[in-house]
């Protein structure tokens, strides 16, 4: 490649990251919108024995829907709770908040489903937000801000207390 299709290479390159690196507002789709985490392996019986006593009991979510008998997959979904708004979501103009969780553990590769919760899955956490700018305004998909981060994290690392990990 000779030195001006070089620079021309270089030139389109900066143009297209000059457009990509904007600040975003509150709609900015530079934000994620999800929390993951991964909660490691688990026991299908002290999975569920976790979720009930973490994000039931302890942070009040309420169950919207799951599939606990099912033998190679757990699903557990929760409703949208109402939470108190963090002071960065706050400076976002954000005026409600609320959040929900997905809990999915998934049976090991290899491994043979057991209805006695005896088998071994790989555990997964999602959650996310949706917002309000304003009073009367519809829902929203709200960007996972840094503390909302941390308030996510605080639930995965109470889950992960509970878990007895299989070895």
């Amino acid at each position: 490649m000779n030195t001006r299709n070089f620079g021309l290479v270089l030139l389109i390159l900066a143009s297209l990251l000059a457009g990509c690196g904007g600040t975003g507002g509150k709609d900015s789709a530079t934000k994620p919108k999800m929390f993951r985490a991964n909660l490691g392996l688990t026991m299908g019986d002290e999975f569920n024995e976790a979720v009930d006593m973490m994000v039931y009991s302890r942070y009040r979510y309420i169950r919207s829907g799951d599939s606990r008998n099912y033998p190679n997959k757990i699903n557990v979904v929760t409703e949208w709770q109402a939470r108190f708004i963090f002071d960065d979501e706050r400076e976002l103009g954000i005026v409600a908040v609320e959040s929900r969780i997905f809990l999915t553990a998934k049976l090991r590769p290899g491994q043979a489903s057991s209805m006695r919760g005896e088998s071994t899955y790989n555990a997964t956490l999602r959650a996310e937000n949706r917002v309000k700018y304003a009073e009367g305004q519809s829902w929203q998909p709200g960007q996972i801000t840094t503390q909302a981060r941390n308030y996510f994290r605080d639930i995965v690392d109470d889950l992960m207390q509970e878990i007895k990990k299989p070895y």
